[in-house]
């Protein structure tokens, strides 16, 4: 019974791994899922699974999990369709996401779904994926890296590999079909290769895992130094006088970790 217990009480424990919102350009929502309404989404919110979220025409959204950057492009819905220790598993609904997985060792662990199958990156790059409107097709697209799509229905076609500087429609009319093509340029895509080219190594990453969701943040807006009692810490390079936690943010109702803070400050 005790044995019973300590798995029970471990399978209720909320995961470890959760997203963030990193950027906003433009008006973004996310379904709260007690209420059934679209509700603004905020920066830094915390995202977890089951969540939902949709961007305006106009607007792009910058989000983060652990060490991976994510992008989602303008009129775009997105589900988290599982967020938790052991995977990542991203349905896009409409319009277009770019990714910039990292961990090599974690790659397996990562993989978006399209109407037509799912795709996963087979080392580090930057990659994109497009839920088509024609007869629910999906194109893919690596910048850089090499990038594997199976079919949802795996009998019936064999995986389609990109490699650098590559792109494929996929769609299905009376068996899979597959068409590559030269990598072609867009708002979307010169966007997010500027995205990506402004994060670089990040030194919170010498002492704290790059699978933390939103060290990243850290080294802009503070310094590290050695504490003689207490070790490394991160120090706030401007805060105001009469700063305190939890005064410029708000507090929002997670499914998965309870009331959550948001706040209003970068870091």
């Amino acid at each position: 019974l005790a044995g019973w217990a300590q798995a029970q009480a471990s399978a209720d424990d909320p995961p470890a791994r959760a997203g963030r919102v990193a950027g906003l350009d433009g008006q973004a929502w996310w379904l709260e899922p007690e209420s059934g309404q679209w509700q603004p989404l905020l920066l830094n919110q915390t995202l977890g699974p089951g969540e939902r979220l949709r961007s305006a025409p106009q607007a792009r959204l910058s989000l983060r999990i652990g060490s991976t950057s994510l992008w989602l492009d303008e009129d775009s819905e997105l589900l988290l369709r599982r967020l938790d220790d052991e995977a990542v598993e991203l349905q896009l609904l409409r319009g277009s996401l770019a990714l910039r997985p990292r961990q090599r060792e974690l790659l397996d662990e990562f993989r978006v779904f399209t109407r037509g199958g799912d795709v996963t990156a087979e080392g580090e790059g930057l990659y994109g994926v497009e839920q088509l409107a024609r007869a629910g097709g999906s194109r893919v697209q690596s910048w850089e890296g090499r990038l594997r799509f199976e079919w949802r229905e795996r009998e019936a076609g064999d995986p389609v590999w990109l490699s650098s500087g590559e792109q494929a429609e996929l769609w299905w009319s009376g068996g899979p079909r597959a068409e590559r093509q030269a990598l072609q340029r867009d708002g979307f895509g010169d966007w997010v290769l500027a995205q990506s080219r402004a994060e670089t190594p990040r030194e919170a990453w010498n002492h704290v895992s790059p699978e933390m969701t939103g060290a990243e943040v850290l080294d802009a807006y503070g310094q590290w130094e050695q504490h003689p009692e207490h070790g490394v810490l991160w120090v706030p390079s401007a805060v105001a006088p009469d700063w305190e936690p939890y005064r410029q943010g708000r507090w929002l109702w997670s499914a998965r970790w309870g009331w959550t803070w948001v706040d209003a400050a970068p870091w």
